[in-house]
């Protein structure tokens, strides 16, 4: 049995060696564009935990005013029922 030893020509070394340089740029360019990816994916995260939080935060300041609103519109009608009864009695329709 006879062992026969593959010897490539100078041409094909020379491609193999551009290919494998292709190769390695393409690799490169790879993990590059992977770890923008993962940059922009985090800052998306931060920005949408942000949103979320000023989301939390306008419904507080929304259900904060809502109270205060209901508040000062009870005063108003107490504010209308005192002015109604003293002008009664200014009257004097109450003794």
């Amino acid at each position: 049995m006879t062992l026969k030893l593959y010897v490539p020509t100078k041409l094909q070394s020379a491609v193999f060696r551009l290919e494998g340089k292709l190769f390695r740029t393409e690799h490169k360019s790879f993990h590059s564009e992977r770890k923008l990816l993962g940059s922009e994916h985090k800052s998306f995260r931060t920005q949408h935990k942000l949103f979320r939080t000023e989301h939390k935060s306008f419904h507080s300041e929304r259900k904060l005013l809502g109270s205060q609103h209901k508040s000062f519109c009870s005063e108003g009608k107490f504010v209308i029922v005192y002015e109604e009864i003293y002008s009664r009695l200014q009257v004097g329709e109450y003794r």
